[in-house]
């Protein structure tokens, strides 16, 4: 396996990978890489170091003056989550670690997840993709969006447009979740719908 520089890598990104705009991560990248052994992993998020660690100390100095207040009286647990969330909540590989990044075939196309419309019910965000030959894929996610499971003999770049609020049946009919969603359709099948993926994160400065 042909294996690259960091510089290397980051130049690919920038030149061969579409960026994701984010309000609280900034520019980031979605991808699949080969780790220096050979491992594949298919979903992997570059994301801007300093962007990140900004982000945390700002929430960790807030956390602590909480916890010194109002916490302290709960055994500062909110600060504790936090800290937790920020060091253990995520997995990470480091670019040192990386041979080589291709596109990920998991990525929705970034003006396709700026027309989904998040929380069709508390926590739960469905919705249909229409592919290029005029069938519909059904979507749902709790929370992460970065990237989805696609069936084998479809890609995401075969997708020509989203239907908010939806669902498939297994016959492949459209339906709408009624709004609000109070409880799932009788109708509806989780084992049709195509879930969000795990991924891990890559810090890298100034991306």
């Amino acid at each position: 396996m042909e294996v690259h520089k960091p510089a290397d890598l980051i130049n690919f990104l920038r030149s061969h990978i579409e960026p994701l705009e984010d309000e609280i991560y900034g520019t980031s990248f979605r991808a699949s890489v080969y780790l220096h052994d050979g491992t594949f992993i298919p979903c992997v998020v570059f994301r801007d170091f300093e962007l990140v660690t900004s982000l945390a100390i700002k929430r960790f100095t807030a956390g602590q003056a909480e916890k010194c207040g109002t916490v302290k009286k709960a055994g500062g647990t909110g600060y504790v989550n936090m800290v937790k969330h920020y060091l253990l909540n995520n997995s990470r590989i480091r670019l040192s670690e990386i041979g080589r990044i291709e596109k990920s075939k998991f990525a929705i196309p970034s003006k396709f997840l700026q027309q989904i419309e998040v929380e069709t019910s508390k926590g739960w965000t469905g919705f249909t993709c229409k592919m290029n030959d005029g069938k519909y894929l059904g979507f749902g996610t709790t929370y992460a969006f970065e990237f989805f499971y696609m069936p084998s003999n479809y890609s995401l770049n075969d997708i020509t447009a989203i239907i908010n609020h939806s669902y498939v049946l297994k016959n492949g009919e459209l339906k709408y979740h009624p709004q609000p969603m109070l409880a799932y359709p009788s109708d509806y099948n989780e084992a049709v719908v195509n879930r969000e993926m795990s991924f891990f994160e890559c810090f890298i400065d100034r991306i």
